[in-house]
């Protein structure tokens, strides 16, 4: 994955297209992720629900049945963390391991790295399902977007820089 995410990150800046080069980015950041399993209490609490489901599944009607099939399918995927989160808890991990602070992009706690990564898939969401971030305020025209940008630029470099095989010279 890590050899794929340098291929994608090295293809990032071959146009001249901002929200391209963002959307690319994201991409880098994800294909160094690895999603993990969540915790045994959270597991035993979908365990439950999709328990309470399949009693539910002598539905004589054919559709609810189908409908009750997707819900426990649907909610058996919360089994394992979203990427989202994946990748706050890799910031996360990277940035307290290596100290990766530099003046511009200070994160110093968990709530800080969730609100940065939930901020840069707000406006990867925004461009991908409707074509532009939309800014917070509307006197600040693409400030959110170019905000985002810049926190992920750092973050996927840092990354790359402390993920990548060190040399053993």
């Amino acid at each position: 994955q890590l050899e794929l995410a340098f291929q994608v990150f090295s293809t990032a800046y071959f146009h001249h297209i901002p929200t391209l080069t963002f959307t690319t980015l994201v991409t880098c950041l994800e294909l160094l992720c690895e999603k993990k399993k969540v915790d045994k209490f959270t597991l035993t609490l979908i365990d439950e629900i999709i328990s309470t489901l399949k009693n539910k599944l002598n539905e004589p009607e054919e559709q609810k049945k189908n409908d009750i099939i997707k819900l426990m399918s649907k909610i058996g995927n919360l089994k394992i963390e979203s990427i989202k989160d994946a990748v706050c808890r890799l910031a996360y991990e990277y940035y307290n391991k290596y100290g990766l602070m530099d003046a511009s992009l200070v994160l110093s706690s968990e709530n800080e790295y969730m609100e940065t990564i939930t901020e840069i898939y707000t406006v990867r969401s925004q461009l991908v399902h409707s074509g532009e971030a939309k800014d917070k305020k509307e006197h600040q025209p693409n400030q959110r977007f170019w905000e985002a940008f810049e926190k992920l630029e750092k973050i996927v470099q840092n990354f790359l820089i402390y993920m990548q095989p060190k040399s053993p010279i």
